[in-house]
């Protein structure tokens, strides 16, 4: 998939790679033979991660100097690119994060406002008297209904 995994229905089909089989490929037929599948999808119970190595050439023999040092250049500005795309893909995540969270907070602060008034609102409902406390020992028995036994 585009994360790297590739999945399969047995672990041995993960592990050693047969023949005509391409693993990481978008193409599920390619991969039939074998049980293997690039797509998260799917309900394959296995997985594993598909490992890519970028390589670039530094030196080879009998170069000169010029020659070593522009593949020298040429490997640190691949260095470079790699890293500024992980921190650009690191900045989009915490960019989206923190508009989750913005939005988590203005829902709690709603929530907190809404609270904040119906709290309010009961206070002044005492006030007047036109509550009757719940906890008042009094008004509790009087309500109560109790078996009486003659």
């Amino acid at each position: 998939d585009e994360k790297g995994w590739t999945y399969a229905m047995l672990p041995k089909y993960l592990l050693s790679k047969a023949p005509g089989t391409v693993f990481g490929s978008a193409d599920a037929a390619a991969n039939a033979d074998t049980g293997a599948s690039s797509t998260a999808s799917s309900p394959l119970p296995f997985r594993r991660r598909r490992w890519t190595r970028l390589r670039v050439l530094v030196s080879y023999p009998s170069i000169s100097e010029r020659t070593e040092s522009c593949l020298q250049i040429l490997a640190q500005n691949v260095m470079l690119e790699m890293n500024g795309i992980k921190l650009t893909d690191q900045v989009l995540c915490l960019s989206e994060s923190l508009k989750e969270s913005a939005e988590a907070y203005k829902q709690l602060k709603f929530r907190l406002r809404s609270a904040e008034t119906a709290l309010h609102d009961m206070k002044q409902d005492r006030q007047r008297g036109s509550i009757v406390d719940v906890f008042d020992v009094r008004s509790t028995r009087s309500t109560c209904n109790t078996p009486t036994t003659e």
